[in-house]
């Protein structure tokens, strides 16, 4: 099995002509194998680009396993960037994906709507929507998939990131209702999103309750610009009640956590008392 990568220039739009001539390559590359991972990322797809190598996508569609589609509509025009993303969804609808990258699109939630097939039939492990223009209706979209079909999603995510995203309270609330169905999620981001201190408290609580339905399996959580405090009332004290059940953690980022100093020690202690072997951590500013 083999991998795909487009690669070019990143600042200079993919025209037709060049789309040919990758789709040449492609077709010689992968004469005789089957094709694992398909990486189209970095580089403007005008649709009548992506016309061009359509049906080559589909050829291979049946073995693909990866897709890296981040920052592929990147300077279109709206509606040219949903169709777009519309047909890659469209061509890989019947992958069972394990890895989707769809960061660095200018999505929202009509954008992360018209790619909803890219989920419906996948087992998918590794989900990555940083920077996409997300909102509070988008993660009520996201739940929706990942709870379809028994759970299929839920049960088989291992990473889930959400970087650099705007879904308020409302957004991080409904992350939180969802973060304990994935119980085999290692990868847990979600860094400069801004929930305050309210959407912090959900998104800590929902980390509580995955210890509570599993012996969890985190070994990274980036929660950077997120807010903590320091009481019981405030989502230093769950956050740190649920580090005590993740033995496994290697990487903790709450960078400008607000955390003050009791919150610290609450922090310090839950990690003594489950013995992890940090080889990351990132305090940074914002502690008093």
């Amino acid at each position: 099995m083999i991998n795909l990568y487009v690669g070019g220039n990143r600042d200079i739009p993919l025209l037709p002509e060049e789309a040919t001539s990758i789709k040449e390559r492609f077709n010689k590359e992968s004469d005789g194998h089957e094709v694992l991972k398909l990486d189209m990322s970095c580089r403007q797809w005008k649709k009548a680009s992506l016309d061009i190598l359509e049906s080559f996508l589909r050829s291979i569609a049946p073995t693909v396993r990866y897709v890296e589609f981040s920052d592929v509509i990147a300077g279109l025009m709206t509606d040219e960037g949903l169709e777009v993303t519309v047909q890659l969804a469209e061509i890989f609808e019947e992958s069972d994906l394990l890895e989707i990258g769809l960061s660095d699109n200018a999505m929202g939630p009509r954008g992360l709507l018209r790619v909803e097939s890219l989920f419906a039939n996948s087992h998918l492990q590794r989900l990555y929507l940083s920077n996409c223009g997300l909102s509070f209706e988008s993660m009520e979209m996201l739940k929706k998939s990942l709870v379809a079909d028994d759970g299929r999603i839920a049960n088989s995510m291992s990473e889930l990131v959400l970087d650099r995203n705007m879904m308020g309270v409302d957004g991080a609330r409904v992350v939180g209702e969802f973060l304990p169905l994935l119980k085999k999620l290692e990868y847990f981001s979600y860094q400069g999103c801004r929930p305050t201190d309210v959407g912090t408290k959900f998104l800590c609580e929902g980390i509580l309750g995955l210890t509570k339905e599993c012996q969890p399996v985190l070994r990274r959580i980036d929660m950077e610009d997120c807010t903590f405090g320091e009481t019981e009332d405030d989502a230093i004290f769950p956050f740190s009640e649920a580090l005590k059940k993740c033995p496994q953690l290697t990487h903790l980022n709450i960078i400008d956590g607000a955390i003050e100093l009791e919150g610290l020690e609450l922090l310090l202690n839950a990690l003594k008392i489950a013995r992890v072997k940090l080889s990351h951590l990132y305090l940074g500013k914002w502690i008093y």
